[in-house]
């Protein structure tokens, strides 16, 4: 895997277990095995980086829904199907949680997710 690949992949995983506050950049460069430098030569900085990370946790959950709910049976059967998928419930929605950090809250004009 590239640098920013486990740069985006480190920050949708640190995001999701700690919020955009608790992500610090040595966070991400600890958990992506990238040097000091990495995330500025690949991202102009952490917003843009989450932004990344967010904008590939949202399309894979829009491809898992309409895997889902585009698929066979009937309408029902079909959100049965969604609702009952296999996931980690207990950590909730990795871009949900996102909407109640204050940083991103207060940050929402300035790029932020």
């Amino acid at each position: 895997m590239s640098t920013p690949e486990r740069l985006i992949e480190s920050t949708r995983e640190l995001l999701w277990e700690r919020g955009y506050v608790g992500t610090s950049p040595k966070a991400i460069l600890e958990r992506a095995g990238a040097g000091q430098g990495s995330m500025y030569h690949h991202f102009k900085g952490k917003p843009e980086l989450a932004l990344a990370a967010i904008r590939r946790t949202a399309e894979e959950l829009s491809a898992t829904a309409a895997r889902v709910l585009d698929g066979p049976g009937t309408p029902y059967e079909r959100i049965e199907a969604y609702l009952g998928r296999e996931r980690d419930v207990l950590r909730g929605c990795p871009v949900g949680r996102l909407t109640m950090d204050p940083e991103v809250i207060a940050s929402a004009s300035s790029g932020l997710p």
